[in-house]
């Protein structure tokens, strides 16, 4: 045990006899007031082991098998990316307002304009234009033209 004031000095040796059902018996500390066998180092160690036995006879939480948390939410229904509303919470309060404050007005989803494929050329004027950069970027051997390049040296030694 360590020193009520002086943490520098060298620890105390406290000991107890106590029997089975918790009487103690006797007690000693090497401090001042420890021949008197009653001292506050004396109380601290008698604290720590009613701690002790009265943690040993509770359950902690690695005892149980893992549990979690119920949650917050008990259903969530699946719905299309389209129909979320990803506004910050400042712009839906704005909307809000401009509305006249009436919140039972849905939300009109954005036009989406739906952009047109590229054509063969221009897939290979990008492929190119990636390889041309000096790195090998790994969407290239997704395309059959540029997929040698990616064989395992493993592979090109046979």
């Amino acid at each position: 045990v360590n020193h009520s004031q002086s943490l520098s000095s060298t620890p105390l040796k406290v000991w107890l006899l106590v029997k089975q059902d918790g009487e103690v018996t006797a007690a000693h500390c090497t401090c001042m007031a420890g021949t008197g066998e009653a001292c506050s180092h004396i109380a601290a160690l008698l604290f720590y082991l009613e701690v002790g036995v009265r943690l040993r006879n509770e359950r902690s939480c690695t005892d149980d098998v893992n549990t979690w948390l119920p949650p917050h939410v008990q259903k969530l229904a699946a719905c299309p990316i389209s129909s979320l509303d990803f506004s910050s919470s400042s712009m839906k309060k704005r909307r809000l307002d401009e509305s006249g404050g009436s919140s039972s007005q849905q939300r009109q989803p954005p036009r989406v304009q739906h952009a047109p494929a590229p054509s063969e050329e221009e897939w290979g004027a990008f492929f190119d234009t990636l390889l041309a950069s000096g790195h090998r970027p790994c969407v290239a051997a997704t395309n059959p033209k540029y997929s040698y390049l990616y064989v395992p040296i493993a592979k090109q030694a046979n």
